[in-house]
């Protein structure tokens, strides 16, 4: 009985973001109905019994480590299918991003990146990066080193 007593605890932080973490983490892991739960428990994806019962439990964890807006929590990265404080970490959603299976990696002069990766490192935006690919038909090459030139601007008077 103490477990259901838990889940229900009252900690008044209910409209902190973490808690629609949590929850959300919960869902997709737990409930069948849950439009992401073929991805998460339906694929094995677990939330470890500390974090699923407790929400402080959790919300200590991600306070201890650091988290602020902004910051999302990741379980790929030291390859697990189970959310808990040894097998997560706070991350940027940018570093979650890049992160993904399904990304496309690049490989050029040794360093294989995402599209992403590699538009910022050349200051490329990705959109012109990805269409150099995929519309264009680029070589990777040009579509990397590619520089347009500067349009030449009428000047007032």
């Amino acid at each position: 009985m103490a477990k259901i007593q838990k889940t229900f605890e009252k900690h008044g932080l209910i409209e902190h973001p973490l808690y629609g973490i949590w929850s959300g983490i919960v869902q997709r892991c737990t409930n069948p109905k849950n439009p992401l739960y073929k991805y998460y428990g339906g694929n094995g994806v677990e939330i470890c019994e500390e974090w699923r019962m407790s929400f402080i439990a959790f919300y200590k964890w991600c306070i201890e480590l650091g988290w602020k807006p902004g910051l999302e929590i990741d379980k790929d990265t030291k390859g697990g299918k189970v959310y808990s404080p040894s097998n997560c970490i706070l991350i940027t959603k940018k570093k979650n991003c890049n992160n993904r299976k399904t990304n496309h990696y690049i490989e050029h002069n040794g360093q294989n990146k995402t599209i992403q990766e590699w538009s910022e490192d050349l200051g490329i935006n990705s959109g012109d990066l990805r269409y150099r690919l995929r519309i264009n038909d680029w070589s990777l090459e040009k579509a990397l080193l590619f520089t347009p030139r500067k349009q030449k601007t009428k000047k007032n008077g």
